[in-house]
């Protein structure tokens, strides 16, 4: 990873059919986490597309630093165990240990991936992201099939990452805890303010308390059910 990493979107522009999704975005984002919300259809997901090139934009130019920067994407689904989760499991570097020390990830586990829980494999799949060490991370909605004890191991892992990320989340806690920007989309444009969704919040009086109004972010929950593995038949 680069000393300095960072993501910029000059005068982008996408439409998806006759519907604009972003007219003219213009985005710098450095080293640290950002908090990505706003309404359902805003084109959150789509952003993160823009970003990995999954998605060409109409307009505009996409640039992350250093210029061979890797970006990863962590998607909302995690059916398959993929290469990268087979080698962080294999790996034996002190990287390695450290990812799975952090996220509890033990390597027998994926002999039964079949019957590993959504929240198990979201945590195989969050941790060999960062076991790849990318300049940028996008995360949709990582806190997904996630207990409350699962997104604090989630929330310590990430606090470590040093590149560019970017986390689309309905969970108020896990921003609170790891962003120090907030994204506000809405209207084909995507307002930065400093803080967290609190601290956003706070300063609202503006489009932007009504896009976080409008996010409808639930509160943590005080207790949650733990996560299960399916059971056998």
């Amino acid at each position: 990873m680069t000393a300095r990493p960072s993501l910029v979107l000059r005068d982008v522009a996408f439409a998806h059919d006759d519907h604009v999704v972003f007219a003219s975005l213009n985005l710098h984002l450095s080293a640290g986490w950002h908090g990505l919300v706003g309404p359902n259809g805003a084109g959150k997901t789509t952003l993160l597309r823009l970003v990995t090139g999954e998605l060409s934009a109409d307009a505009g130019s996409l640039q992350a630093a250093p210029s061979d920067a890797l970006i990863v994407h962590c998607t909302q689904g995690v059916d398959t165990c993929d290469d990268d989760i087979l080698s962080l499991a294999r790996r034996d570097d002190g990287d390695a240990f450290r990812v799975r020390g952090e996220l509890l990830l033990e390597p027998a586990e994926l002999a039964r991936w079949g019957t590993l829980s959504p929240g198990e494999r979201r945590r195989w799949q969050i941790g060999a992201a960062l076991a790849r060490e990318p300049d940028v991370l996008l995360l949709d909605e990582p806190e997904g099939h996630l207990d409350l004890a699962g997104r604090e191991l989630l929330i310590g892992a990430l606090a470590r990452f040093r590149g560019v990320g970017v986390v689309v989340s309905h969970d108020r806690a896990l921003l609170d805890a790891l962003t120090t920007v907030t994204l506000g989309v809405e209207g084909g444009d995507v307002r930065v303010y400093p803080g967290a969704w609190s601290a956003a919040a706070e300063t609202g009086r503006s489009a932007l308390y009504a896009t976080l109004k409008l996010a409808s972010l639930p509160a943590p929950k005080a207790a949650a059910t733990r996560e299960r593995s399916p059971s056998r038949t």
